[in-house]
């Protein structure tokens, strides 16, 4: 839903999980907008230090980035991973007013549910991980119990600090200077998408004051397997490592992650809202920039 525009500069915006890639992309691009940001850490599961902050700060807008991420231990944890990703909900949207709660869950919700070359918002969630079942929960209880939400579906996010340990575009490139031989994965799909153009998308669409439930992903022409974004990676710096598709079950894993989480950005294109960049062009950009 479209509602009057607002100028989000000089607004008051509470970041939750700061110190991640996400956080820290999305924190200094409003900083730089003239927007005032609170991005300490805090304990997101405890209600007291919500409404502290809250009491203290007059927040417009609430960025929700903090979760538990690590999708195989949210598979045998499954209390700390709801606890962590679902239960701190149902504590908070009994606090607020009138902020805008921007929350970020992501492709995987749709599972393998979906025969569809790209996963859209029009077709069936059935997620096949603890850690995705946890996102999708927060998504309904928050549609079902607060108006003024808005949630971005994101695909295989990279950015922000190049040394953060959840940076899959650093993690390759060392692996490269060790390695003369890469195996990588052909069968999994997805959409890489870059945390500064999911930063510029969610200033887009703050202004517009959009209300409801989008995938956000870096574009493309066809899902991009593991294998081609590790090649795209490499071959950016023109790299001569040998990459290999990995043998069925290389890369074990206790949780079923899904094997297509690649996406089109359809309620986007329906408003004619969508500014995400190509994924070719925006991973050569974020590569370049920082190792080039």
């Amino acid at each position: 839903m479209i509602l009057k525009n607002l100028n989000i500069a000089g607004k008051n915006f509470l970041i939750t999980g700061g110190n991640g890639m996400l956080a820290s992309d999305i924190s200094r691009y409003l900083k730089a907008l003239g927007c005032n940001v609170i991005d300490d850490f805090f304990d997101i599961t405890v209600p007291v230090l919500w409404e502290q902050i809250l009491k203290v700060n007059k927040i417009d807008f609430i960025i929700h980035t903090a979760a538990l991420t690590n999708v195989d231990y949210c598979e045998s944890n499954r209390k700390e991973c709801y606890r962590v990703n679902y239960d701190f909900i149902k504590k908070v949207i009994p606090l607020l007013k009138e902020e805008k709660f921007v929350y970020f869950s992501s492709t995987g919700v749709y599972g393998n549910s979906s025969n569809n070359f790209f996963n859209n918002e029009d077709d069936p969630t059935l997620p096949s991980t603890k850690y995705h079942l946890s996102k999708l929960k927060t998504e309904n209880y928050l549609q079902l119990n607060y108006g003024n939400y808005l949630i971005l579906r994101l695909g295989w996010l990279y950015g922000g600090n190049v040394k953060h340990k959840k940076n899959f575009v650093d993690k390759i490139l060392r692996e490269a200077s060790q390695k003369d031989i890469i195996y990588s994965d052909e069968y999994i799909l997805g959409s890489p998408t870059s945390t500064l153009d999911v930063s510029k998308q969610l200033n887009f669409l703050l202004e517009k004051n959009i209300t409801g439930i989008f995938n956000c992903v870096n574009t493309s022409d066809n899902p991009i397997s593991r294998l081609d974004y590790v090649r795209h990676i490499l071959n950016t710096l023109k790299l001569k490592n040998q990459i290999i598709p990995a043998p069925i079950n290389y890369f074990k894993r206790l949780a079923n992650i899904p094997k297509n989480e690649s996406a089109l950005n359809l309620n986007l294109n329906k408003l004619n809202l969508n500014i995400m960049n190509n994924w070719e062009s925006a991973l050569s950009k974020y590569i370049i920039d920082n190792y080039g």
